[in-house]
């Protein structure tokens, strides 16, 4: 993955994330949504903290001493997901 996407998923989507669930935490007595918004900002971050620990190596590097799969050049698909 080049460096553009591993920054952004690991320093700007946990960022929003957390955003998201300090959204929820100031709706959570109003509103049952602000469970859904808390519950959703605080898992996403805690999910790619558990994934590093139970793999034990950041998720972006090839297992072992085999390439990638199909890495894909440019990043398209990334951007129109965004």
């Amino acid at each position: 993955m080049s460096r553009v996407v591993v920054f952004f998923l690991m320093v700007v989507a946990p960022g929003l994330s957390l955003c998201l669930a300090l959204l929820g935490l100031d709706t959570l007595g109003e509103n049952f949504l602000g469970w859904f918004l808390f519950l959703l900002g605080v898992a996403y971050p805690a999910g790619g903290v558990i994934h590093y620990f139970i793999r034990r190596q950041p998720f972006w590097r090839s297992i072992g001493n085999r390439p990638p799969a199909k890495e894909e050049k440019g990043d398209r698909s990334f951007w129109l997901i965004l």
